[in-house]
């Protein structure tokens, strides 16, 4: 990993209109239930480690009165206070080299953690990650439940199955 500013964070924060910001954390909505990777140390939050809790906060909830006017106020971007630890993880971050901020990532962040075994085992989720500032780079995205490649033959052949002794029996 290479040295980067931004101790204790691993990415540098970011300054908008004379106020510093963290980067936000990657989070997924599933099952009705919150759930965050932290990517810099907050509201006694760990960076890299997988937690859950009762609800997000938005870009106006960590920006509040620092910045007027907030573009996207209403974006996800840190995980709500009091949440409960589900998996440590290991973040690190490196500069990617030719990046620029605007069309190419400035940085390149891995971040291994454990989760439990259930954990988007079943039904739609969504994943949230954008800035705090304007949230110009921001992404959202619901995925839906789509069976597994051997689901899909499991159940085609069960098909082709009956289609065949429907036609024997005729």
């Amino acid at each position: 990993m290479a040295s980067l500013p931004g101790t204790p964070d691993i990415i540098p924060d970011y300054a908008y209109e004379g106020v510093l910001f963290p980067i936000s954390d990657f989070l997924i909505s599933w099952n009705g239930n919150d759930y965050g990777i932290v990517l810099h140390p907050h509201d006694g939050y760990a960076a890299g480690d997988f937690y859950e809790a009762a609800t997000f906060q938005t870009s106006k909830d960590v920006m509040g009165g620092q910045v007027p006017d907030i573009p996207r106020p209403e974006l996800p971007v840190l995980l709500g206070q009091g949440g409960a630890l589900l998996g440590a993880g290991t973040l690190a971050a490196a500069a990617n080299p030719g990046g620029n901020g605007v069309t190419s990532a400035m940085y390149v962040i891995t971040d291994q953690f454990s989760a439990p075994s259930t954990f988007l085992s079943s039904g739609n989720f969504t994943i949230y990650a954008s800035s705090y500032v304007c949230a110009n780079g921001y992404i959202t995205g619901t995925d839906p439940v789509v069976p597994e490649p051997v689901s899909f033959l499991l159940v085609g052949s069960a098909l082709l199955t009956l289609g065949l002794l429907h036609y024997r029996k005729r």
